[in-house]
């Protein structure tokens, strides 16, 4: 993936990208606590996400988090707790 972008974006070199790892299997349960604590940050766009456990865990983990400014997630998150992202 990372290799297809740089092509495509020569403005970009390996140097200026953040480290981005893609997790592309499922995770155990047991092994959550651990992948969250190894982030810099936990970052869900979504419009319809529902309650946001995700976000829920990661805040739970104190990872800084970025979601969307929508939904179940607004009942737990504010501008003071999380970075908000407007929505149209």
């Amino acid at each position: 993936f990372e290799e297809d972008f740089l092509k495509k974006n020569p403005q970009w070199n390996e140097t200026s990208l953040p480290h981005l790892t893609f997790i592309r299997d499922p995770i155990p349960f047991l092994n959550m606590p651990a992948l969250y604590k190894s982030a810099d940050c936990f970052v869900l766009a979504t419009h319809g996400e529902g309650w946001g456990l995700p976000i829920a865990e990661a805040m739970a983990m104190e990872i800084p988090v970025v979601a969307t400014n929508w939904s179940g997630n607004t009942e737990f998150m504010n501008s003071e707790n999380a970075f908000l992202i407007p929505i149209a």
